[in-house]
């Protein structure tokens, strides 16, 4: 076999079996978003994840709500086992609001201990 062969067929090798070129295994993935629904005078926030490759996530969604109506604030996470594919709501999240209140929606996506996905939004982007 020609060097220039056996390079590429090595490096067929490598990109198939998902480990990089120091040898370290990739992380899953997965991505996140964050679902609004109104109504009348309160909110909901749904988390949910989306595997793009197979593996084991841990999800944390945190938000927080200040305003005249109060404050308040909650965190709800998971661990989750997915396929490829597969998708799962962290959390659903029902809170009155009025529309002087502003709400902050955090959600952090973790694969192997690492954060591989972050999305974040805000009420006030929601009002323009």
């Amino acid at each position: 076999m020609r060097p220039a062969a056996r390079l590429l067929a090595g490096l067929a090798v490598v990109a198939a079996s998902g480990v990089g070129a120091v040898g370290a295994q990739q992380p899953p993935q997965a991505v996140g978003e964050i679902l609004f629904s109104h109504a009348a005078q309160s909110i909901t926030i749904t988390g949910r994840i989306l595997a793009v490759t197979a593996g084991d996530f841990d999800v944390a969604m945190t938000l927080e709500k200040v305003g005249p109506s109060g404050r308040t604030s909650t965190r709800q996470h998971g661990s989750f086992s997915l396929l490829a594919g597969e998708k799962a709501d962290v959390a659903t999240l029902a809170i009155s609001m009025n529309t002087e209140d502003n709400i902050s929606v955090d959600l952090d996506v973790l694969a192997n201990g690492s954060v591989i996905w972050q999305v974040s939004s805000k009420t006030a982007e929601l009002k323009k």
